[in-house]
């Protein structure tokens, strides 16, 4: 459980940095 939590946490921090980046 623990370890899905970070792998989403980290997808999310990923998919909004490069949406930053796009804009």
């Amino acid at each position: 459980m623990g370890d899905l939590f970070l792998f989403y946490e980290r997808f999310i921090t990923i998919i909004s940095f490069l949406m930053y980046q796009k804009n």
